[in-house]
């Protein structure tokens, strides 16, 4: 299952399948697949497989293990992204730590009208819109989608970088400041 699908597959889902009387394999129970992922996981770190094991908010998946990238991009001479422009950029690193978060407060963080990269980043499914503040004029209030850490390759937004990790990514004080431009209390969800 893992193998042939393109997004994750939860334990749920797993469980599901092994369950359905039209498998050809006996029904698992949660404890059995969790050992398997145990498992496959030491399996694809402790060899020299060339697949990894990611286990995103939305479940289990296998992927080319992120090294062989590299050789691959040469050898495909090209793999598909998602492409974004730094203004988008921005605005999902504000949405990711502040979430949820209104477009005046991205805005008067980025210093420039952002409702058009918003609407990107919702076209792309990186970016949702999770509710309405309580203040006047009610604002729209966005946050990240389960495909955004899926991208990642996180479980949950705890695992996004801390504000000192990033200034040592960009070194010195534009480090500093960059990450200084986000809040970095996560809710861990």
């Amino acid at each position: 299952m893992l193998l042939t699908s393109t997004e994750p597959v939860s334990r749920a889902q797993i469980v599901k399948a092994f369950a359905d009387a039209k498998s050809p394999c006996r029904p698992l129970s949660a404890e059995e697949i969790a050992a398997a992922v145990i498992h496959l996981t030491r399996r694809c770190t402790q060899t020299t497989s060339a697949l990894a094991l990611l286990q995103t908010r939305s479940g289990l998946q296998l992927r080319t293990d992120p090294r062989l990238e590299p050789w691959l991009r040469h050898f495909h001479r090209k793999i598909r992204r998602v492409r974004l422009s730094r203004a988008a950029l921005e605005t999902l690193a504000i949405v990711a730590y502040r979430q949820p978060v209104s477009t005046p407060d991205v805005e008067q963080i980025r210093g420039v009208s952002s409702a058009q990269v918003l609407r990107s980043l919702m076209e792309k499914d990186l970016v949702h819109i999770v509710g309405r503040s309580g203040s006047v004029g009610r604002a729209l209030l966005y946050g990240t989608t389960p495909s955004f850490l899926d991208h990642l390759g996180l479980r949950h937004l705890g695992q996004l970088p801390r504000r000192e990790e990033l200034a040592a990514m960009w070194g010195g004080t534009d480090g500093a400041a960059a990450a200084g431009a986000v809040d970095t209390e996560q809710d861990g969800s």
